[in-house]
């Protein structure tokens, strides 16, 4: 599949409330003997996500770390969705093609944080879903997409624990 054909499948499973306000995006360029090759997630035009294959094998090399194993809590930067090259583009695809070949529950309870971005984006997951989502522990991609999503849809927290509508 091209990849205009897989960015508009992926989007066109997601939520309306979402549709038009996040987008994927992927590239790769060459110059000479050097490569570039990126994937990245926009919100309103601004880019949160970066997916970059040299930023990626800079910091980890050929040693790269299971998904949620890669940075620690406490190295994380605050408001940071993900940490520069802390996922590679290749990875990037992968989870494009896990999540369309599996089911939205699968892909909620994924180990793969894209793989549960992008089921947090999708219109199967419902409001029920997304007030039963919010008490888990996610990775910061995640977490920033189920707090817009739960803002765009209505659903909020009370006492940190319940969630309910806002009527």
């Amino acid at each position: 599949m091209m990849w205009s054909k897989l960015k508009q499948t992926i989007e066109g499973r997601w939520a309306d409330s979402i549709r038009g306000k996040i987008h994927i995006y992927a590239t790769r360029y060459t110059i000479g003997s050097h490569w570039m090759a990126r994937a990245w997630l926009t919100l309103d035009g601004e880019e949160i996500a970066n997916f970059s294959t040299p930023d990626n094998y800079n910091r980890f090399g050929w040693d790269t770390p299971e998904m949620n194993d890669r940075v620690p809590s406490a190295e994380r930067t605050e408001g940071a969705a993900v940490e520069k090259g802390e996922f590679s583009r290749y990875e990037f695809f992968d989870s494009c093609w896990i999540y369309l070949n599996q089911d939205i529950k699968a892909s909620q309870t994924s180990d793969n944080p894209i793989v549960q971005a992008f089921s947090i984006l999708d219109k199967r997951t419902g409001k029920r879903s997304l007030k039963q989502l919010s008490s888990n522990e996610y990775h910061p991609l995640v977490k920033k997409l189920l707090d817009l999503r739960m803002g765009l849809e209505g659903v909020r927290l009370i006492s940190g624990l319940n969630a309910t509508e806002i009527e």
